[in-house]
């Protein structure tokens, strides 16, 4: 048997306290042939102070193909790092996702600490949008980067390896 997940254009927003910013929960269906109940995420106040400057920054997209794009991906980072605390790992060190426009219309995010940074950047050509990965001496001068392309199971495959770096190193 074949196991998929099937995203749906359904979002739900959330107004909390003053306090916090309105967080959206994405729907999955995990098997919509057999009718099995959806599955959702939750971030704890302390993880919406993660985002909350990110998601500001998304509104004020103008490119409504970046800011669809950014929204994608911004969904991916918060679901898995959702289900990374439910799993477990110890979150409190974790840096706040930064978030910048561009000159150029684009969209970068990115986690900076002393040792490493780790970013995305969204593209008004989403064919060009990418990831990278850049650390000091410390910790081996790692640079990668690439394409943030392929289906969505690609793109979260790429987000919890690069969430789990920042997560052990955080």
């Amino acid at each position: 048997m074949i196991t998929y997940a099937q995203e749906t254009d359904f979002e739900e927003r959330v107004v909390v306290p003053d306090a916090f910013i309105r967080v959206p929960i994405p729907m999955i269906a995990t098997d919509a042939t057999i009718g099995s109940t959806l599955s959702f995420y939750h971030l704890l106040a302390w993880e919406q102070d993660l985002f909350s400057n990110t998601w500001r920054v998304v509104e004020q997209i103008e490119n409504q193909e970046v800011a669809r794009g950014a929204r994608e991906l911004l969904r991916i980072i918060e679901e898995l790092v959702s289900i990374l605390r439910e799993t477990g790992f110890d979150l409190n060190n974790l840096p706040p996702l930064h978030a910048f426009l561009v000159n150029d219309g684009s969209i970068l995010f990115e986690w900076i600490s002393s040792d490493f940074r780790v970013g995305f950047s969204v593209e008004p050509d989403l064919n060009e949008s990418g990831w990278y990965l850049v650390s000091n001496k410390r910790l081996g001068e790692i640079s990668a980067s690439g394409y943030l392309e392929g289906a969505d199971i690609e793109k979260r495959k790429l987000v919890m390896w690069l969430l789990t770096y920042i997560f052990l190193l955080s």
